[in-house]
Order: C-alpha cells, then sequence, then structure tokens
C-alpha cells in the first residue's frame, strides 16, 4: 500500500498487484462489454484506490479495486459486484474520515458511474481484450457520490494498466490529483 497526500487537505492509499480487505458478498453482478484498442496485457494486474478529499463541509470519500484478467475474447468485459442490504462497517479507513461512516460493498445507485469511469479510463490507456472486475469496494454513507466513484473507477482503470514495478510516487500523484 502506498500512502500519499493529494491537494489540498486529502489523503490517498494506493494498491498495485494487490487489494485491501475489504470483501463483501456481490449479489449482483452487472456486466458491460466495450471494444478493445490493442493487444491485451500479458498478465492479470489488481489496483485498488482509496481517496478522501475534504472540501469545506463536503467531505468525498470511497474505496474502489478490480482486477483485469486478459484474454482473447477481443473485447473487454466490465463486471460491477454489487451489494443490497445492511452492510458491515469498514474499520480501518484513511485517518479523519470519522466524520463518515464508512460501510463495505457498492450499492447499485453508484453502477452506472463505475462503468462510466471505467470507459474512460480505458480509454486514456487501453488495457486489451480481458475481463475487468470491480469487486473490491467501500461507501461513505454520506462522503460517497456517483462523481466519486466515477472518479475512483477511472483512476483504477488507469492503474490497473500500470507497470508496478516502474511506477514513481510523481506519477501516482499526478494521475490521483486531477481525478480525485
Amino acid at each position: 500500500m502506498i500512502d500519499l497526500r493529494i491537494a489540498p487537505m486529502g489523503r490517498a492509499r494506493v494498491w498495485l498487484q494487490a487489494l485491501p480487505d475489504c470483501s463483501y458478498t456481490a449479489n449482483e453482478v452487472l456486466e458491460r462489454k466495450v471494444p478493445v484498442v490493442g493487444t491485451a496485457q500479458a498478465s492479470a494486474r489488481r489496483a485498488a484506490i482509496e481517496a478522501f478529499a475534504p472540501r469545506g463541509a463536503y467531505c468525498p470519500y470511497g474505496l474502489l479495486g478490480a482486477e483485469f484478467v486478459p484474454d482473447l475474447s477481443g473485447a473487454m468485459t466490465i463486471q460491477v459486484m454489487i451489494s443490497t442490504g445492511n452492510l458491515d462497517v469498514l474499520q480501518g479507513v484513511i485517518p479523519g474520515t470519522i466524520t463518515d461512516t464508512v460501510r463495505r460493498g457498492l450499492p447499485s445507485e453508484y453502477a452506472d458511474s463505475v462503468f462510466d469511469g471505467a470507459i474512460q479510463g480505458n480509454l486514456d490507456a487501453p488495457l486489451g481484450s480481458g475481463v475487468l472486475q470491480f469487486n473490491c469496494a467501500a461507501h461513505g454513507e454520506a462522503g460517497s457520490s456517483r462523481r466519486v466513484f466515477r472518479q475512483l473507477s477511472e483512476v483504477v482503470t488507469r492503474l490497473v494498466g500500470i507497470d508496478p514495478s516502474s511506477v514513481t510516487m510523481e506519477q501516482l500523484l499526478s494521475l490521483i490529483d486531477h481525478k480525485v
């Protein structure tokens, strides 16, 4: 995990080739296929981001992670794992988020935003053919929104495409500061 300070008073945690412990039971899996450009990544990759970016009285928060498994299908399949019901409170979130109750899972109201962000992130940095599954998430009861999850999804999709052995802190900060 990489801990970052983001402008102006926010924090982010990034996982490359790993996912944080925020598993949840998916009640539904939504799926979309998009055409691909180029060839697939050579190996499976995972990435996640947790971000808390206070802006006055509003404190946006979200955690989102995904795994990309390349294949030869000729399309990218985006899967979003949806959770419903009374979800567990997530412990160990970014310090400072105490103004919000953070729960494991991804409510259905954010699914379209996750799809939109993943499609945009794939346009910016194509992953190629395979399955991109968003299977790690947490949301704030007050601080999460469709906009937050669109931004996180775009960042996660681009993080999945980064070679974790050669990424620099400057690259991560640039990617995250402009999107979160």
